[in-house]
């Protein structure tokens, strides 16, 4: 069952506040990436990892505008994309330097993608209750007939080549 929409005039709680916090952490671990004196390699890679950290906070913004973030199954959501933010934002000085150990850019990627795949399961989820977001899937009464699951032609099939 999705989870009730958030009502219009709440105000942020603190629980989606410290999430911000985490937001600000990794923004000063991209400035400490780009350096003293900063170069233009290390202020591209420094812009790249910003426009990531901006598209996963105005990600989360959506859903906390749609759905209490601090309840339920979102807060649980919310809690490992909020570990997986940390952990991206605590080696992402290192991210185009691999070292011995666990290496820092292939960490960066694996808490990324953990950070967007739960928003998107949160997402997903939250849009249930929200018409218009999520299309519902056609009906197996709508297929055309002669046509496979998906509503694609069936494939056709090899014909024996004779003498």
């Amino acid at each position: 069952m999705p989870p009730a929409p958030a009502a219009r005039d709440r105000r942020a709680t603190p629980f989606e506040i410290f999430f911000d916090l985490v937001f600000v952490f990794a923004l000063t671990r991209i400035m400490a990436l780009i350096g003293q004196p900063p170069t233009l390699v290390a202020m591209a890679q420094g812009l790249l990892l910003l426009v990531l950290l901006w598209i996963a906070w105005g990600s989360y913004t959506w859903l906390g505008n749609q759905t209490p973030a601090d309840v339920g199954v979102v807060r649980a959501g919310v809690l490992v994309g909020m570990a997986a933010l940390f952990v991206a934002a605590l080696v992402m000085p290192q991210a185009w330097s691999p070292g011995p150990g666990l290496d820092g850019p292939l960490l960066l990627a694996l808490a990324y993608v953990l950070l967007r795949v739960v928003h998107l399961t949160l997402y997903h989820w939250a849009a249930g209750s929200v018409p218009g977001l999520r299309p519902p899937a056609p009906a197996p009464s709508m297929r055309r007939p002669g046509t496979g699951a998906t509503g694609s032609p069936p494939m056709p099939t090899a014909r024996p080549t004779c003498c």
